[in-house]
């Protein structure tokens, strides 16, 4: 079956954590991101498997990277 290949499941963990990520967040009084944050993981890691054809290893890094880029996005504008 497709959907249990390693890619996959790793991409739903990734949509599931960023998810819970946003809720969290939340929780301090800001916005909750949850779903905006869970639907740019599964686009992007969409893209990388259906365009590129990537393993399970392009999957975490396009993920991590994704989280460093919130991350630095946040920093940029809390900081003003």
């Amino acid at each position: 079956m497709i959907l249990l290949q390693s890619q996959f499941i790793l991409a739903g963990v990734f949509v599931l954590v960023f998810y819970a990520m946003g809720k969290e967040e939340a929780k301090s009084g800001r916005r909750d991101n949850g779903v905006f944050w869970a639907g740019l993981s599964t686009a992007i890691s969409g893209l990388v498997i259906g365009v590129f054809d990537a393993g399970w290893g392009l999957v975490v890094v396009v993920n991590v990277l994704l989280f460093v880029l919130i991350g630095v996005f946040r920093l940029l504008r809390d900081r003003n």
